[in-house]
Formats: C-alpha cells, sequence, structure tokens
C-alpha cells in the first residue's frame, strides 16, 4: 500500500510509528505523495530529493517525507496545527499516529480546521466531538434568542438583531 511505506520502501505501518518513541505522524490517504516545498508563513524550508524539512528559528518543526509528515516535537501545538495543514492541502483527509496525547491534540485540531481523519477507531470519537460542538451551538444561539426576547432596545431586521440610535441614546 503506497499510503504506508516510506519513499525508500520501508514499511510504515500503524503499529511501527506507535511503537517508535516520540513519533507523531500524519499519514497520506491520497492526493501527493511527493515531498515538495510549500510555502508556510513563518517557515523555512530545507528540500532534500527524498524530503522537505520545516524550520522556525533553525529548528526543525515538521519533516514532509512525501506521503506521511512527521512532528518533532508533539506538544509545540502550532507545529501540529502548521504540519496538520500542510497535510491537509495535499492529500485533504489524514490519518493520524502517536501517543493518545498527541492523537487527542490532533484530532482537536483537525476538527476546529474541518479537516477530514481517516483512523477507523476514532470515527466514534469524531461523532461525539461534532455532536458536542454542535448542541454547544445550539445553546449559544438558544441564549442569544432570550436575550434578544429581554431586552425592549433590540428588534429583529432580516434575521440580524439591531438597535436604533434613539434607543441607544436613552
Amino acid at each position: 500500500d503506497r499510503d504506508h511505506e516510506s519513499r525508500d520502501g520501508d514499511e510504515l505501518d500503524d503499529e511501527t510509528a506507535e511503537t517508535a518513541p516520540g513519533i507523531a505522524i500524519f499519514i497520506g490517504s491520497n492526493g501527493r505523495h511527493d515531498a515538495l516545498a510549500w510555502t508556510i508563513a513563518g517557515y523555512d524550508v530545507e528540500e532534500t530529493p527524498t524530503e522537505c524539512r520545516y524550520l522556525k528559528a533553525k529548528r526543525v518543526k515538521f519533516i514532509d517525507h512525501g506521503n506521511f509528515i512527521a512532528i518533532q516535537d508533539a506538544t509545540d501545538r502550532q507545529a501540529v496545527i502548521d504540519a496538520i495543514k500542510l497535510a491537509a492541502a495535499k492529500w485533504e483527509r489524514v490519518h493520524i499516529v502517536g501517543d493518545r496525547k498527541f492523537i487527542e491534540m490532533a484530532l482537536d485540531i483537525a476538527i476546529d480546521q474541518g479537516i477530514v481523519v481517516t483512523n477507523p477507531e476514532l470515527q466514534a470519537r469524531i461523532a461525539e466531538k461534532h455532536a458536542a460542538i454542535a448542541h454547544r451551538d445550539r445553546v449559544a444561539v438558544a441564549r442569544v434568542q432570550q436575550a434578544v426576547q429581554n431586552w425592549p432596545f433590540l428588534h429583529k431586521v432580516d434575521n440580524a438583531v439591531v438597535m436604533t440610535k434613539a434607543e441607544l441614546e436613552r
């Protein structure tokens, strides 16, 4: 399966990735499997024939190996955000591998960014997170609607809440 092989043919599977110390990666499921330098604000890029290293302040933050992106510090939230955005630009969807803490952070970021995560074992968690977001949004809308009904100076005009100048001056 091309999705889980490195450029030199070494197999990269979930079991190998999960047992490697400190590894946190996004694996491409479709789309581009080449390691081309993408422009990401704030990063310098070092290109080799097989990988692109993304650096900030001369420190490698993540490496694009073509069919997977390896994060060097899985606790660096901004690097994870930038790496997952790169993964989404390349592949449209990602498979997340790493320790539990990294997977949870990366999953939250992916959901916030609208990125599809393909891990079968995470689909129930993704559904739970989407349901929690929908519930939170419904509660927020209900609170705004209640506030509008209880405040005499607010009026709905074409589904927007407005206050007239005269009402503001009262």
